[in-house]
């Protein structure tokens, strides 16, 4: 019987707590109805408290990984987390060019592992002219794009490598709301306020992304697909599970929210 759900390719880090990169996209991809092929990136020695190393998959296995996988399933979207060198850049670049009409969610993590001098140049010019949506950070933002004094500088400087649209979210603990700003070509298409929760999650920005990807997945247009990937991450941060003695981890599974 074929699948009906939308199949999401997602390319990140396995982390042994459950809490983000591979375990989050699968969990939130699959409360969302769509099914997630998983292709590592990194494994990650960490608990819930501290990231301490990594073991980072050869870029010429990251692309048979996925390529295998996209000569073989209809992939609806690609999410793309937590690339640790500049060959996982050139090497999915590589594929994506085979592949240009399939959505592309970016959501770099550029804090979670240490990178290569040349890791954002290399970002901004192979990965992002295929991004259909790059998610980051305030922080993040300023990051990739030296000598930007605005946020709305960083906007233009990042759309301009081809980006289709930038989503720039509040750095964590940045105040009681939490902010999301939707840039296109043209501007500031769309600006998301939600309450900003007091506690400090594991895993949050993977599960927000991987709900957008969700969304887009399913054929929806991108600002409701934001709002309501907001809704589901918001709901699950609410009702964030303690797994260890670190930070919280959000609850992804609908049927176990509050």
């Amino acid at each position: 019987m074929p699948i009906s759900s939308p199949i999401v390719m997602s390319v990140a880090e396995l982390d042994p707590t459950g809490a983000g990169g591979l375990a989050a996209d699968i969990e939130t991809l699959g409360s969302l109805a769509c099914h997630c092929t998983p292709i590592v990136s990194s494994i990650n020695i960490q608990d819930t408290q501290h990231f301490m190393d990594c073991a980072i998959i050869e870029g010429t296995l990251l692309m048979e990984q996925m390529r295998v996988v996209l000569e073989d399933i209809n992939i609806a979207a690609i999410k793309l987390h937590q690339l640790a060198t500049t060959a996982h850049i050139e090497s999915i670049h590589t594929v994506l060019t085979d592949y240009p009409t399939i959505p592309v969610i970016i959501d770099p993590a550029l804090w979670s592992v240490p990178v290569e001098d040349d890791f954002c140049d290399a970002l901004c010019a192979l990965l992002l002219p295929q991004a259909t949506l790059l998610v980051v950070t305030a922080q993040e933002a300023f990051d990739l794009t030296a000598g930007a004094d605005s946020l709305t500088a960083c906007a233009h400087e990042l759309l301009d490598t081809g980006c289709e649209n930038l989503l720039i979210c509040s750095d964590p603990g940045s105040g009681e709301t939490y902010t999301s700003k939707l840039f296109s070509p043209t501007g500031l298409e769309h600006s998301f306020q939600w309450q900003n929760l007091p506690n400090d999650f594991l895993g949050a920005g993977s599960t927000f992304a991987a709900a957008i990807t969700a969304f887009v997945a399913h054929g929806v247009q991108l600002r409701p697909a934001i709002r309501q990937a907001q809704e589901y991450t918001w709901k699950a941060l609410a009702n964030a599970k303690r797994l260890g003695m670190g930070r919280l981890v959000p609850n992804r599974l609908p049927g176990r929210q509050g």
